[in-house]
């Protein structure tokens, strides 16, 4: 049976009128992952019965413990919830490249952290130096940690899911880049020029190329350790502490992987596939992975294929093994619109099609190892066209997003035009934010759906959201009860005025201030329709 119904509100006087708006709208409360179910009705002129359930409600779609209460688990390529839905996520980047390799050194706090999440984000990636860790072999700095520690709950404490990474970009400061330790340093006296800055140096710097050589290939530090079991050790260290941050993703293993001196045979369609690369790759991924899960067995472990990958390149990264709770984390940059390098004669359309391969490629990993996606780099541009067609590409494609970067600087140079924040030590306020990039940034999306999203998408200029989704389980145990609640942020920077929402399959539940539009399934229904218009 097909219902279509209508309300329009502003968000201004819902904070006012909740009650009237409680009428006007025919919803009820709900937080949970369910409600009572609605009445489907039999007619289209028939308008459905108000839901009215207290509040809260014991979810009757859990995953059966599969799911830690109060984290986020994995079910094949989907993040999902305790409740079983599945959790779309949108937000930013902020690492620190540059000593002390804090947030907090940098200004970053609590006032960007919750700008950030009224923005309708409810992730970040955050991350530490290995270098800064362990500055030299055994000897571990737990003050440091201890900051970052502080900043990922910080997070966590204004309502964002924290991904957890080890940030690098061209091994070592010797390169003009950043992440692992001087001991780790070994380039055979190659030359470190010409130096290009980042990312240039990864096309022509022998040096660099072999340092990450003989870190894939697992030879021993200064101390005489294998460096694989010393990376897995830092990591093991984090992953004691990080562990405890409430609103804890998950672990990004290693940012952006390089092939070292294989480069030019990894630079094709099909990526490393004809060398033994990603079989290393693998192997020191899956070390680390083991260390995270000896003290940490319930949030999720992302991997990275190797930084071609972002071009268009293949992956055959093994994954972390039969890990229940697994994932792939990837970036996605034209290499025409490569931040720091120089245009290339690629048109817009066709790095859209690059773009769309990258997606491709890692829905088939996703599909082939059974793990989920998170596209955790992207944009560093104030290229707003770029930007969003990769947004409109990630939803398209129904993968979760970080967007690159709420500020960055480089070791070679400043990078003002990846921000969102012109000075981080300074308050988030409207005059030092790109207020263009948040316009495009800034999107209503699906936050958790109780069901697989079957298509969503938002047409910025005409704003204009659409979202149909099964109310199938994601780990495929059967459907969602009717009167389950799926959570649409509709954030008020797009509709000032309020919008109107029409939704087939379902209703709507009453909204609130914090811009969040829920809708619930009627009985026996097996897909929902919403769509939101000013």
């Amino acid at each position: 049976m097909r219902i279509k119904r209508r309300c329009r509100w502003g968000l201004k006087a819902l904070v006012w009128v909740p009650f009237a708006f409680l009428v006007a709208c025919g919803g009820g409360s709900g937080s949970g992952g369910t409600s009572a179910p609605p009445v489907n009705p039999n007619n289209d002129d028939q308008e459905p019965e108000v839901v009215d359930t207290p509040s809260p409600v014991a979810p009757r779609s859990s995953c059966e413990g599969t799911v830690a209460e109060g984290r986020l688990g994995q079910a094949g390529r989907w993040v999902i919830d305790a409740d079983c839905r599945v959790v779309i996520l949108q937000g930013v980047n902020q690492i620190s490249k540059l000593p002390p390799y804090t947030p907090e050194a940098i200004g970053f706090g609590e006032d960007d952290l919750r700008y950030i999440a009224s923005q309708g984000f409810n992730t970040i990636r955050l991350g530490f130096i290995w270098k800064a860790f362990e500055p030299e072999p055994g000897q571990y700095d737990t003050d440091y940690l201890e900051s970052l520690y502080r900043t990922a709950q910080a997070a966590s404490d204004a309502g964002l899911w924290v991904l957890f990474d080890f940030h690098q970009d061209m091994y070592n400061e010797k390169f003009s880049g950043e992440g692992f330790p001087d001991w780790t340093v070994f380039d055979d006296g190659l030359p470190n020029q010409p130096d290009l800055g980042f990312p240039g140096n990864y096309f022509l710097m022998p040096a660099l190329w072999r340092a990450y050589d003989h870190f894939l290939d697992n030879d021993q530090d200064l101390a005489g350790r294998p460096m694989h079991e010393a990376f897995a050790e830092a990591w093991r260290r984090v992953a004691a502490r990080i562990k405890d941050v409430d609103r804890l993703l998950g672990y990004d293993l290693w940012n952006e992987p390089f092939p070292g001196t294989a480069l030019a045979l990894c630079a094709n369609p099909l990526g490393c596939l004809l060398n033994n690369q990603d079989k290393k790759l693998t192997a020191v991924s899956r070390l680390a992975a083991d260390a995270v899960r000896k003290e940490d067995d319930t949030a999720i472990i992302f991997y990275e294929p190797f930084v071609t990958f972002n071009n268009g390149a293949d992956t055959a990264h093994g994954g972390v093994g039969e890990d229940v709770q697994a994932g792939m984390s990837f970036h996605n940059y034209c290499l025409a619109k490569t931040p720091g390098l120089p245009g290339l004669p690629l048109t817009d359309p066709g790095c859209g099609i690059e773009e769309q391969l990258v997606f491709t490629n890692a829905e088939r990993q996703a599909r082939e190892k059974n793990d989920t996606l998170i596209l955790s780099e992207f944009g560093a541009s104030n290229d707003l066209v770029t930007i969003e067609r990769l947004i409109t590409l990630a939803a398209k494609n129904r993968v979760s997003w970080q967007y690159w970067a709420w500020w960055n600087r480089d070791v070679c140079c400043e990078r003002p035009e990846e921000g969102i924040i012109t000075h981080p030590s300074d308050p988030p306020l409207p005059e030092n934010l790109n207020q263009e990039k948040l316009d495009v940034l800034v999107r209503a999306y699906p936050q958790r759906v109780a069901g697989v999203p079957e298509s969503y998408g938002f047409d910025r200029k005409n704003k204009v959201f659409h979202l149909t989704y099964s109310t199938q389980r994601a780990d495929g145990n059967g459907h969602f009860p009717p009167g389950s609640v799926t959570e649409i942020f509709v954030p008020e920077r797009h509709y000032p005025d309020g919008y109107q929402v029409s939704v087939e399959g379902g209703q709507v539940l009453p909204g609130s201030a914090d811009q969040i539009l829920r809708v619930v399934s009627y009985a026996g229904v097996g897909t929902v329709t919403v769509r939101v218009t000013p």
